[in-house]
């Protein structure tokens, strides 16, 4: 049962409110607005922020930003050369509002475009970037996108009468 996609009602800001609130409660102290300019380490093990407010000791220190760009910028001892790493997106994702609901549409929403017998139906918005192969078609690569109407389930979503949606379009890495 416990398979499948799930929605936070009121969006992620709503997560995000509620997970600052119980850290706190647990003794968590939380920061914002402080520029982080270096993470102190003991070994492997983190063991200080230094922020542009001061350093601040820490027992777990929880990274959420890109790996490629927060180790070497804030980590004395980076393991890795990331100089030559080619970076791509894996999707571009469009925030919509419009001033009439979209009825037609569900929570979830997956486009797929058609394709011969022969193509992986999975892979299929990859082609592009794939070898050529007598089975494409050269001209038109196959699009597949998702859209998710989230007040299909959740009223806070959109205004009464009113729609927004989320459309995740796939992107492969590209030189």
């Amino acid at each position: 049962r416990d398979a499948g996609v799930y929605y936070l009602r009121g969006g992620l800001k709503s997560y995000a409110r509620r997970l600052v609130d119980a850290v706190e409660k647990a003794g968590v102290d939380v920061r914002c607005d402080e520029r982080v300019q270096r993470i102190e380490t003991e070994g492997r093990r983190a063991t200080a922020v230094v922020t542009d407010k001061g350093r601040f000791y820490a027992d777990y220190v929880v990274v959420n930003a890109d790996l490629a760009k927060a180790e070497p910028e804030l980590l004395d001892n980076s393991r890795f050369d990331y100089s030559g790493w080619k970076y791509s997106t894996t999707s571009y994702t469009f925030l919509w509002a419009f001033d009439t609901p979209l009825d037609d549409l569900r929570h979830h929403n997956v486009f797929l475009a058609s394709s011969s017998k022969d193509d992986d139906p999975y892979r299929a918005a990859w082609d592009y970037a794939l070898p050529k192969t007598p089975s494409r078609n050269d001209e038109v690569p196959p699009f597949h996108f998702y859209v998710c109407a989230a007040s299909r389930t959740d009223a806070s979503a959109a205004p009464p009468h009113q729609d927004s949606i989320m459309v995740l379009c796939p992107a492969p890495p590209l030189d």
